[in-house]
């Protein structure tokens, strides 16, 4: 009798506006996906369409958590439901970090 294998969630992770000259780490569930100094190439297609998609992967639990550090200050941890969308944004705004996810990837 064969058994059912154990499902996958995709995901897709990327940067959107504010990480200009800086040092970005992100990783989900303790694997770093994501380690780049922010370019011009990022933080203008940021600004004109939307966020970069830079890494993807897939997560055998639907529950993820996302650690992101700028600049080696201190990180940023936030619990992802994969269930209500693959496409990870990773936004830097005059507030704070800002991380979410969504079903479809957002077009400005």
């Amino acid at each position: 009798m064969a058994t059912d294998p154990t499902p996958l969630y995709e995901y897709r992770v990327g940067l959107g506006y504010g990480f200009l000259g800086k040092v970005v780490q992100v990783t989900i569930d303790s694997c770093e996906v994501i380690s780049v100094v922010g370019t011009d190439e990022i933080e203008q297609y940021a600004q004109l369409q939307g966020t970069k998609v830079l890494a993807s992967g897939s997560s055998p639990k639907k529950d993820i958590t996302v650690r992101v550090t700028v600049d080696g200050g201190q990180p940023h941890e936030q619990a992802i439901d994969l269930s209500a969308g693959m496409f990870v944004h990773v936004y830097l705004e005059r507030t704070g970090l800002r991380v979410f996810n969504t079903r479809f990837l957002l077009l400005e």
